[in-house]
């Protein structure tokens, strides 16, 4: 199965003025958490309060979500040989994902 991830990539980013569709960035999120779960909130048509935004923002750490054992990041599932988490993403290092990205594109998956 060949994976044209950028064509795809590129295809929606012509769309992204469209009103159904957003656009996250790993960076922004690295960045300023709050600033992209206001977005989607917006996207989504949802209003939360400041202390909900607060334990959501908690929650979607990167930090946090690596210490969580029901996640499992960066960890193989015994089902299955894809890792969930992939290299760079392991460890919170946002330029790595594009390494590998670039590194790997039109290669082919089994």
């Amino acid at each position: 199965l060949h994976m044209p991830l950028f064509p795809h990539i590129e295809e929606a980013w012509t769309k992204r003025d469209h009103p159904n569709m957003t656009f996250l960035f790993y960076e922004e999120m690295q960045k300023d958490l709050c600033s992209v779960i206001d977005k989607v909130s917006k996207a989504l048509g949802k209003e939360y309060t400041n202390e909900q935004k607060k334990k959501l923002a908690e929650h979607l750490n990167f930090e946090n979500m690596k210490k969580s054992s029901t996640l499992k990041y960066g960890k193989e599932d015994k089902d299955t040989e894809i890792k969930f988490m992939r290299k760079g993403l392991e460890r919170g290092d946002p330029g790595e994902a594009r390494r590998v990205a670039a590194l790997t594109a039109g290669t082919r998956t089994e």
